[in-house]
């Protein structure tokens, strides 16, 4: 017989990048488990007379405990010590692990999110609210979440809006920001020795040298949740809080955050140098972007997408033309036998994750609770929109909160109504308070340091990180091009000079180690027209050799290595057979891996 031979593609590979890694998968399973055995002593007392009582109120704490033990819980509710752990006064932990020293979990990796409102399940445990056939909430029957896209959310293409101020990067920065909440850059313009920057005190821990909540909370959230939220719980710094926890919320990752799927516009814009249509390569069908990295790679590269997402708008979510059909009827299309509604999703996931109705929310943020169709359309300001919604709910109270908070008409100055803006404020006030290392903590930086962090910008980074060379002096607010667009070489860069120890000298190139220990070495130079190579050196010993290619007239000489050091040695770079042509992309870099 014949064999059949897969090959693996993008997506695939993909798909192997998004699993869980080994720790997650062992706290979902574990928590599985926790499920199940609830599950069985549950149907155990139901064989009982009944008695309005849980399960677990039968149980022993020891008993407890050795569920626990033996579902695989027990580490996840063990507080973690934090005696052993080096610099936890300077450094964050890579899993965030006592930041706070009490609550040494609190904003951590594989936690539960927290819950702000308790849980709403069918049977009190894990079943979603509507899983039962003619089994009503509220005296209601909740609609099927496709039947509420198809009659609230349905946009076609050619109808889309566009926003008249914020870009289409206003979009793409919230998802990444929701995604990668902790995602900070890690490139050579941070960790270069070029600047002076002590390898040690700074190019080791990145992360806290550039912490993007600077750029989330003075330039992104204001355009999200207007000025009158960000005046109330967002604007001066009221230093750090122990008793305030920064977990995330289900309500916020679950709903509030999920905004911007009806900001997304039905295309990928790629854009050339003077952010025109790419002639050559033509901005696609969004649905034929997802999945689809090999666009990147032979389409032109990542700058026509970047110049897009700065140069075009993004979309308007109005109450009658919320989200398009790219993400409501062909969401993975291009790279999946079954197309996928986003928005159905959103509201499946709410029902599965527990999550209270529209009400219980508006309540939790102070607002006024709808009764009846007069009310719900005045909170709404739209009485077609709000007999729909009760046509399809019966009561206001069954409205799932995704698609409640995206139908409020937005707040002054905001792209979010009062329900989200309250939740979504919550959330980053609660992130910014409960962090005991955030950036204008006292004693996290100097104030030399803050003050650099604060005048970074959004555009310089785009600029440093990117081949494009002019850009919107405010990349989140749309203009067309021409005025407010800046020559990348005319935007002031990021001063490290706060951050220099001196322990790398700038005029003679010589690293000199203060702190004993292992380093990691990169390099990686340029030349021109010159036959060349470079070599490190430690106190003058050759300790790597360069690996040397020629690409398109030019030498490249690279090279990468580990090696001990102590106190006093000195490491530096030396050019052989005439490579005086060095070009500015030329970089020499290191970091101190761990001390002796």
């Amino acid at each position: 017989s014949e064999k059949k031979y897969f090959i693996v593609c993008p997506s695939d590979v993909l798909r192997l990048l998004k699993q869980p890694a080994g720790p997650t998968r062992t706290a979902v399973r574990a928590a599985d488990y926790m499920d199940v055995a609830v599950k069985l002593i549950k149907r155990s007392l139901n064989r009982r007379p009944k008695r309005s009582i849980n399960a677990t109120d039968l149980i022993s704490e020891e008993d407890l405990e050795v569920i626990a033990d033996l579902t695989g819980c027990s580490p996840r509710h063990r507080v973690p010590s934090c005696t052993t752990t080096p610099n936890l006064n300077k450094f964050r932990t890579a899993s965030s692990t006592c930041n706070n020293r009490e609550n040494t979990r609190w904003g951590s990796s594989n936690i539960p999110f927290t819950r702000w409102l308790p849980a709403e399940y069918e049977d009190g445990t894990s079943l979603p609210k509507g899983w039962t056939p003619n089994l009503s909430v509220n005296r209601h029957l909740l609609p099927l979440v496709r039947e509420v896209s198809n009659r609230i959310l349905r946009t076609a293409n050619s109808d889309v809006e566009s926003d008249p101020l914020y870009t289409h990067l206003v979009t793409i920065f919230g998802q990444w920001t929701d995604h990668d909440l902790t995602f900070t850059p890690h490139s050579p313009v941070i960790r270069s020795f070029n600047n002076g920057v002590d390898c040690d005190k700074s190019c080791e821990r990145t992360e806290p040298c550039f912490p993007i909540e600077v750029l989330t909370f003075r330039d992104y959230l204001l355009h999200i949740v207007g000025p009158d939220f960000i005046a109330r719980q967002l604007s001066t710094y009221p230093g750090y809080d122990e008793n305030v926890d920064p977990s995330i919320s289900n309500v916020f990752a679950t709903a509030a955050y999920r905004f911007a799927h009806l900001m997304v516009q039905p295309f990928m814009f790629r854009l050339d140098e003077k952010y025109k249509e790419n002639s050559k390569f033509p901005s696609p069908l969004l649905h034929k972007a997802f999945f689809a990295p090999w666009r990147i790679v032979f389409e032109g590269g990542v700058d026509p997408i970047l110049r897009g997402l700065v140069g075009r708008q993004a979309k308007l979510n109005t109450q009658d033309q919320m989200m398009t059909d790219e993400l409501r009827d062909r969401l993975f299309k291009f790279s999946a036998e079954l197309a996928l509604d986003l928005g159905a999703l959103n509201m499946q996931r709410g029902r599965d994750h527990g999550l209270p109705g529209y009400n219980q929310w508006r309540k939790f943020c102070g607002l006024s609770q709808p009764r009846n169709l007069a009310q719900l359309a005045r909170v709404m300001n739209n009485t077609d929109l709000a007999k729909n919604l009760l046509d399809l709910y019966g009561t206001p109270d069954n409205i799932d909160v995704w698609l409640g908070g995206v139908a409020e008409p937005f707040v002054r100055g905001g792209r979010v109504g009062p329900l989200f803006a309250c939740l979504i404020a919550t959330q980053f006030q609660k992130i910014r308070q409960g962090d005991r290392l955030w950036w204008e903590n006292e004693g996290v930086f100097t104030e030399a340091q803050r003050e650099s962090l604060r005048e970074t910008s959004l555009a310089r980074i785009m600029c440093d990180n990117t081949g494009i060379t002019e850009v919107p002096d405010r990349p989140f607010q749309y203009r067309p091009r021409g005025s407010g667009y800046t020559q990348c070489e005319d935007i002031p860069t990021f001063d490290l000079s706060p951050w220099r120890e001196g322990d790398y000298d700038t005029k003679t190139g010589i690293f000199t180690c203060e702190h004993p220990g292992v380093y990691e070495f990169q390099f990686h130079c340029t030349i021109n027209k010159n036959d060349a190579s470079v070599d490190l050196l430690r106190n003058g010993e050759l300790i790597v050799h360069s690996f040397t290619t020629r690409q398109n007239g030019y030498i490249t000489a690279s090279g990468n290595t580990y090696v001990k050091l102590q106190k006093g040695d000195k490491v530096w770079l030396m050019a052989n057979h005439g490579s005086n042509g060095l070009t500015k992309d030329s970089f020499f870099s290191g970091h101190l891996l761990f001390t002796e």
